[in-house]
């Protein structure tokens, strides 16, 4: 019997390191990254407003007033949807420092890769800066968009997609519904059920549903639905008490916000992954994708980067 148990725990070790691969020897881990497989590394968490910032202070600084203007997010994806003046200045509004940036295109979100792989490369020419995160000097990170399959492989968290589509073996807990049923009823803007109609089935779903964790449409029935209905933070709310997503766990890989909060672009323009507030569930999954043409206030994206050792 132990024999057994033994062959079957060594069968599970051997599928399970061919299935995500093996870490190679030695690679150290680049700055808000979590490996992934092989020398494949990727951020924990969506690219945020305070990323951004950092990017644009240091264009502004070192690059031409163009290259500056061209790295702007484009805020009037946010017209149609909220005009409000933090709304309008969502990038540098100082509650939404830790929210995804959005507004973003395919082309800016590769020159934020490739400013940061620089970035990375002259803050490690400081020694002290090495010693600290614990980097070899003979390493380089190469940072890009992840490929849909590495994206896809990133949200499984390890788990199989055909019995885990969304890469958590149990997604829903109790309803958060933390508005009253009038505000939601006028967010939705529903004219076809009444205010009287759409409380009662607020309140027994309150009661008696469920709802995915995740930062997106939340579904009272195929009709009605609810949400944040917009962004929310990058942070946790143990990491953020105040303003920290009370959405956001970690998968098995320690990467969070794979699903929801926002679309995330892969290496493949115009094609995101992962749903975000403002799709619902079914729109969610990991193989599912989404198509986009330009900015708008659902897509943002992550960082996969390439740790390289440099050959004498």
């Amino acid at each position: 019997m132990k024999r057994l148990v033994y062959i079957l725990v060594l069968f599970y070790t051997i599928t399970l390191a061919t299935a995500q691969g093996v870490r190679e020897t030695k690679l150290p881990t680049p700055p808000n990254c979590t490996w992934l497989r092989g020398n494949l590394f990727i951020d924990k968490n969506e690219i945020s407003n305070i990323h951004w910032l950092e990017y644009l202070h240091y264009l502004h600084k070192d690059s031409s007033e163009n290259h500056y203007i061209n790295a702007l997010p484009d805020t009037s994806v946010w017209l149609n949807l909220n005009d409000s003046v933090k709304w309008m200045n969502y990038l540098r509004y100082p509650s939404y420092r830790t929210h995804p940036v959005v507004g973003i295109s395919f082309e800016q979100a590769q020159a934020y890769c490739s400013w940061r792989g620089e970035a990375v490369k002259l803050s490690l020419q400081n020694h002290q800066q090495r010693q600290r995160l614990n980097i070899p000097e003979d390493f380089n990170f190469h940072f890009r968009l992840p490929t849909p399959e590495e994206w896809e492989f990133a949200a499984s968290g390890g788990l199989l997609l055909s019995k885990y589509p969304y890469g958590f073996e149990n997604i829903y807990q109790r309803p958060t519904l933390n508005k009253n049923w009038k505000s939601y009823y006028h967010a939705i803007k529903q004219p076809s059920i009444s205010e009287k109609d759409f409380k009662t089935k607020f309140m027994d779903f309150k009661k008696s549903g469920k709802e995915p964790f995740f930062n997106c449409l939340k579904e009272i029935n195929s009709v009605l639905t609810y949400g944040a209905l917009t962004p929310l933070s990058t942070k946790t709310k143990k990491e953020d008490p105040r303003f920290g997503n009370p959405y956001s766990k970690p998968n098995n890989l320690n990467v969070y916000d794979m699903i929801g909060n926002v679309a995330e672009m892969t290496a493949q323009k115009g094609i995101a992954k992962g749903g975000s507030w403002a799709h619902r569930l079914n729109e969610s999954s990991i193989s599912s994708e989404l198509y986009y043409e330009e900015p708008t206030a659902w897509l943002g994206f992550r960082c996969i980067c390439e740790v390289v050792k440099v050959e004498d």
